[in-house]
């Protein structure tokens, strides 16, 4: 993720783009060698025929931070501001580079034909635990591939999800349906714990206001353990 005003992305682009540029011309140029190829003294010192051509490489960058990418997006936005009394002798000589830019959050997922599809609508859902369980419950969600798979747990962030499908080699699909189950039953849990605690406060209470009791012995009337002693102590101080 970039930070605001940061041209640290452009930059990377222009420094992989130029090895790549490299790499294929050194690629070339072996290739010449290899076939006796390279005849006059220009070609040698080039290492290219005449006729040869490249490819041009189109970059594309997929943000898949939260929101809308913030960093720039080409290597003139990080420059520093040109004087003016010089700027109409260079400004046509300053060479922009840039990238086209996707953003998870706000790509048409339908657009999609592959499992780019289903990977964008989970990215596009990871706020929504509900949501993204619905799509995990849908048949094109589980026939996905196994790389598809990770992809999306690891980019969803999701500590549980990523340990049962990468560490534990769970499937996807059932790991989310065994993450959610486990959080209801961990929610009804919480509910009657918090609901048994209510329960005996009021009745600590009781006992010491219609009794006179102070709360040492309205505890041990009721049979309070020990070690939850000193939370209650502190609740009635609340």
């Amino acid at each position: 993720v970039e930070k605001y005003n940061d041209y640290g992305m452009p930059r990377r682009i222009f420094v992989y783009d130029a090895c790549e540029y490299e790499r294929e011309s050194g690629d070339r140029r072996k290739e010449h060698l290899r076939r006796h190829e390279l005849k006059t003294f220009e070609e040698r010192k080039s290492g290219m025929l005449r006729g040869d051509r490249g490819y041009p490489i189109i970059d594309i960058v997929l943000y898949l931070g939260m929101g809308h990418y913030k960093g720039c997006r080409s290597l003139r936005q990080g420059f520093r501001e040109i004087p003016v009394e010089i700027l109409p002798y260079v400004n046509n000589k300053i060479q922009d580079y840039g990238f086209i830019l996707m953003e998870a959050d706000y790509v048409n997922p339908l657009l999609f034909q592959s499992e780019l599809r289903q990977f964008f609508e989970a990215m596009q859902s990871r706020n929504d635990k509900e949501k993204l369980s619905a799509l995990f419950s849908r048949e094109d969600f589980q026939s996905l591939g196994e790389e598809t798979q990770q992809a999306i747990v690891i980019h969803l962030g999701q500590k549980k999800l990523i340990k049962k499908v990468m560490e534990e080699k769970q499937d996807m699909c059932k790991a989310m349906r065994d993450i959610m189950r486990e959080s209801r039953e961990q929610g009804i849990e919480q509910g009657i714990e918090q609901g048994i605690e209510q329960t005996l406060q009021m009745n600590i209470i009781s006992l010491m206001k219609n009794m006179k009791w102070t709360v040492e012995q309205a505890m041990d009337a009721l049979s309070v353990k020990n070690e939850q002693r000193e939370r209650y102590r502190n609740l009635l101080k609340n």
